[in-house]
Order: C-alpha cells, then structure tokens, then sequence
C-alpha cells in the first residue's frame, strides 16, 4: 500500500514540497551568521580590552595608598571570587595576584603594593588564565606592572 498524504486524498492530487520556503531561510540563517561573526571582530574587544586595564594614573586618582584600596573604588568585581565549573574544585576561586609575570601570592597580597610603583593592572578572566598560566585560575588573574625605576 502506498502512503497518501492529507492533501493528496482531500483533492485528489498529490502534494508537492516547495523548495521556495527553504532558500529565503538558508539566506536569513546565511545573513545573520554572517553579521554576527564581523560584529565580534569589531569595536567590542577594544572596548572589553579598556574595561579590563587599569592605568596607575588612574588608580592613582583614587587617593588610596595601595593597589586593593584603589580596585575595590574603580573595579570590585576583580576582587571577587568566581564560581568553578570543575568537579575537582567545586568551591569559588579568587583572583590571584602576579607582579610583573611573577606568582606574587593571594588576592589579600595587593594591600601590599604601594600605587605608585603601579603602571597598570590587568584583569585575565578564569578561562583566559587557565589557558595561559594551567589549572588553578579559575579565578582569573590581576596581573600588576610596575615601573622600572
């Protein structure tokens, strides 16, 4: 027996399937993949870059004494532990502290650094540091530049 579609037996003839509904939905899916893949190239990692960079004239414009005091005015959520998605380490992470590419210690060891030893603070999301410095970053990374002199 031959299997009969429900327009087929409501007017007798068979049914086609149109092909036209499909191209102008592979176009619109075409379309909006496109413009979602140059949008991500454009002004928004500069912008993410700016947010995630402080310059120690600007930490210094909080007339605080060390580097703590002055990210919890300007950036807290730096300061704050981040849930893990590991089974192995299940409790949050903080951020941990490196001065100039140098483990320095916990995210507490940044009320020991004197603001105007500062060029710039960084702050490098968990993902981010877990691929750059290996497991145990979840937390992400403050990394701190001082100056040479």
């Amino acid at each position: 027996m031959i299997p009969i579609s429900r327009s087929e037996f409501t007017t007798g003839t068979p049914r086609r399937r149109s092909s036209r509904r499909r191209v102008p939905l592979a176009l619109l899916a075409a379309l909006v993949s496109s413009g979602c893949a140059g949008a991500s190239h454009g002004a928004q990692p500069e912008a993410r870059m700016q947010l995630e960079v402080l310059t120690g004239d600007e930490l210094r414009e909080t007339r605080t004494a060390n580097v703590w005091d002055a990210l919890r005015q300007l950036r807290p959520r730096w300061l704050r532990p981040r849930a893990t998605s590991s089974l192995v380490e299940p409790l949050a992470e903080e951020p941990i502290v490196y001065v100039q590419g140098i483990r320095h210690g916990p995210l507490r060891s940044l009320q020991q650094i004197n603001l105007d030893n500062v060029r710039r603070v960084e702050f490098i999301d968990g993902r981010d540091a877990t691929t750059r410095f290996g497991t145990g970053h979840g937390g992400g990374v403050l990394m701190i530049d001082l100056d040479r002199s």
